[in-house]
């Protein structure tokens, strides 16, 4: 489950539209690259969302939303599976399926990767091998090159303390108020866990 409501990412009242993007349909190329640049995360915005299933225009999301076949979200699953391969470390993003009245959207939750910087294939169908960086500029995917590709480089030499793996944390370190309000804040589906004291159960989730 995600760490936010769905209806936020719909809202860029709520969310950095620079951390959000949408897509009418599963494109495997231009996923891949935004998936690529939201986990090289080189504005340090704990990268971003892709919903797909969701048209776009003017930057804005249009509704209702515009729905996937259920039949494909399957398919569309191993597929991502598939072409984040071509990802470089390879990277996986989490994906979510949601229904929205009588129509469904996958979300694809990319977190600032700990392999920082990846680069991804120019196009997953017909040149694998060709990769380039890539980063979010405003809330376009584009190309790293020049001094943000340095600049990506400098930056991903140090990951922010916040992005930081602790392999001698414990559950006990997590305090479970700070956890329960930032879910509050963010509206998030997970927040009545909390109100059970679930804190194990909520983590895994």
């Amino acid at each position: 489950m995600l760490p936010i409501n769905v209806k936020a990412l719909l809202d860029t009242r709520e969310i950095e539209s620079s951390r959000i993007e949408y897509k009418r349909k599963w494109n495997q190329a231009e996923c891949i690259r935004t998936i690529c640049a939201f986990a090289n995360d080189i504005e340090n915005q704990d990268g971003g969302y892709i919903l797909i299933g969701v048209e776009e225009k003017n930057g804005r999301p249009v509704l209702p939303v515009s729905s996937i076949d259920p039949e494909e979200i399957d398919k569309i699953e191993k597929d991502l599976l598939n072409k984040c391969h071509f990802i470089e470390p390879f990277f996986l993003p989490r994906i979510e399926k949601y229904q929205i009245d009588d129509k469904y959207i996958l979300v694809l939750w990319v977190t600032a990767g700990q392999g920082r910087p990846y680069m991804a294939s120019k196009d997953v169908l017909k040149n694998q091998s060709n990769k380039a960086y890539y980063i979010r500029h405003g809330s376009q995917t584009i190309q790293a090159e020049g001094f943000m590709l340095k600049e990506l480089f400098d930056k991903s030499s140090y990951i922010p303390f916040d992005d930081r793996e602790n392999p001698f944390s414990n559950i006990e370190d997590i305090s479970l108020n700070l956890l329960k309000e930032h879910l509050y804040e963010v509206k998030s589906k997970l927040y009545d866990l909390c109100n059970h004291g679930e804190k194990l159960k909520l983590l895994k989730t």
